[in-house]
């Protein structure tokens, strides 16, 4: 699902380079569970994830400015 890069039906073709980058951020419940209670062993959880390939099919510049600007 959402994979990166080309494929061959149900094959991946790879690419030359991949950049990745994720940010996770955690936080006690919204609702503050009662001291030394069951809601203290669960946090609420933010993240966002982001990355691209670099295809073989273009120059190492144009891939990597197309990595940067198109990127899921």
């Amino acid at each position: 699902m959402r994979g990166l890069g080309p494929s061959c039906g149900s094959n991946a073709l790879g690419g030359e380079m991949y950049w990745a980058a994720g940010l996770h951020l955690y936080s006690p419940l919204p609702f503050g569970p009662r001291r030394g209670g069951f809601g203290e062993l669960f946090r609420t959880h933010f993240f966002i994830n982001a990355g691209n390939l670099l295809s073989k099919e273009a120059s190492f510049k144009d891939s990597f400015d197309l990595a940067l600007q198109d990127f899921r």
